[in-house]
C-alpha cells in the first residue's frame, strides 16, 4: 500500500507506513571533518522561529559535525526540508561508535503559517514477544536468583520471562491474571509453596526505544504521540537523544534504519506486529521518528519520517558519497587488529539475521 493513502490513525497508532526502501548500516569511531551535518541555509537557532526557513529537521548538539542528516537515502547533501503536500524520508548517518557514545538532538522547525498542530511520534519497537495472559501464571525465583519459568521444577528456569514461546524467545505477559510465585529453598532443594497475587500488567515492559522514555504512556503502556499547537507561532525545539552507552543498550535501541529487502519486503517483525488479541498475541511499534504538520481537522499537511543509520567502518562512511558500499560491512579489521570485528554494535540487520525477532534489551 502506498503510505500516502494510509490514515493518520494507522500512521500514529500502528506505525505501519513504509515510505523508505532502506538497507542497513554500521558505524565506528573516527574523527570527522567539520560541519559534516547538512543543514538548511542560515537555519535559525533552537527556540527561534523564522517563517522563511520553512519546515526542516537538522542535527544539533556538541557532536553535530559527526552526523550527516539529509533528504533521501542516497542524496547526502540535500537538507531535510519539507514543503506542504509532501511526505519526505530523511536519514541521519554516522559511524557506529558515534551513535553509541555521543549525545545529540533533532532540531525541528515549523513556521507559524504552515500548520495548526505539529505531532511527534518517535521510534519504538517490540522488545519482547508480547502475549495476552488470561489464565494463572507460574513465576519462579530459581536457585541462581533468576526469575522466569521453571517448567521441570529442577531449580533452573527455562525461559527468562513469564510466558512460553514456541520460538524460545523472551516473552512478555500483559493483562490481568493471577501470578503464582515460587521461591527456591536451598535447604529443602525444592520450591516452597507458592503465594498467589492478582496482577495487572501493561505493554510498558514489553516495548523498547526512545519513545518509551520521551513520551507519555497511555493506559495500555504504549507511548503517545505529542500534539503541539503551532498556528500563528510556529515551533523550534529539539528531540534529544542520550547515547546508548549511558544505558547499557546497543545501537538498535535508537538506530531504526531497516531495509525491507531484508525482511521479505516488509518491516522487521519487532517494528510492527498486530495479531488479534483473542489469539493471545498483540504488539504495536512505530518504525520512524515522525514529525507531522496537521490542520485542525487532523488532516496531514506535510510529514517527515527519519531513520538513523550507522556505518560500521570509517572508510565506508567517508566514501558513502562517492563510492558507496554496504554500511553494514562485516569481517575483521586489518593487521594487527585482526581479532577485532568491523561490526561492533548491533543494528536491525544484525537482529534480523539472528535467530530471534526481538532484541530483549534491558535499559538501565
Amino acid at each position: 500500500m502506498d503510505c500516502r493513502s494510509k490514515s493518520l490513525l494507522s500512521l500514529l497508532l500502528l506505525g505501519l507506513f513504509s515510505c523508505s526502501n532502506s538497507g542497513k548500516t554500521g558505524g565506528g569511531g573516527g574523527t570527522k571533518k567539520p560541519d559534516e551535518t547538512t543543514t538548511t541555509t542560515n537555519s535559525p537557532e533552537v527556540g527561534k522561529v523564522e517563517d522563511s526557513a520553512g519546515f526542516f529537521v537538522e542535527i544539533t548538539g556538541d557532536g553535530k559535525s559527526l552526523f550527516n542528516i539529509h533528504k533521501g537515502k542516497d542524496t547526502f547533501d540535500e537538507p531535510c526540508k519539507i514543503n506542504l503536500g509532501e511526505i519526505v524520508d530523511c536519514y541521519v548517518d554516522a559511524e557506529e561508535m558515534t551513535f553509541f557514545a555521543q549525545d545529540f538532538a533533532l532540531h525541528y522547525h515549523v513556521p507559524s503559517t504552515m500548520c495548526s498542530y505539529l505531532t511527534t511520534t518517535p521510534f519504538y519497537f517490540i522488545n519482547r514477544e508480547t502475549k495476552l495472559q488470561t489464565t494463572a501464571l507460574n513465576v519462579f525465583l530459581d536457585r541462581n536468583g533468576s526469575i522466569g519459568v521453571d517448567s521441570d521444577t529442577n531449580g533452573t528456569i527455562n525461559t527468562t520471562l513469564g510466558c512460553y514461546s514456541s520460538e524460545g524467545q523472551a516473552t512478555c505477559c500483559v493483562g490481568t491474571y493471577v501470578e503464582n510465585r515460587y521461591i527456591w529453598n536451598a535447604q529443602t532443594g525444592a520450591y516452597d509453596t507458592p503465594t498467589s497475587t492478582k496482577v495487572t500488567r501493561t505493554m510498558e515492559q514489553c516495548l523498547g526505544g526512545p519513545a518509551m522514555k520521551s513520551q507519555p504512556l497511555n493506559s495500555f503502556g504504549r507511548p503517545s504521540t505529542t500534539f503541539q499547537w503551532v498556528n500563528g507561532k510556529g515551533i523550534s525545539a529539539e528531540y534529544k537523544f542520550e547515547s546508548p552507552s549511558k544505558h547499557s543498550v546497543d545501537n538498535a535501541w535508537i538506530t531504526n534504519y531497516f531495509n525491507t529487502a531484508d525482511n521479505a519486503g516488509s518491516l522487521p517483525v519487532a517494528f510492527y506486529n498486530d495479531i488479534d488479541p483473542t489469539a493471545g498475541t498483540f504488539n504495536v511499534g512505530h518504525p520512524y521518528y515522525t514529525f507531522a504538520c496537521m490542520d485542525s481537522a487532523d488532516e496531514v499537511l506535510a510529514m517527515v519520517n527519519i531513520q538513523l543509520r550507522e556505518w560500521n567502518t570509517k572508510a565506508a562512511y567517508d566514501a558513502r558519497k562517492t563510492t558507496p558500499t554496504n554500511h553494514d560491512e562485516g569481517g575483521f579489521e586489518s593487521t594487527p587488529f585482526g581479532s577485532f570485528p568491523k561490526n561492533d554494535f548491533d543494528d536491525w540487520l544484525d537482529i534480523v539475521n539472528s535467530s530471534f525477532d526481538y532484541p530483549d534489551y534491558t535499559y538501565k
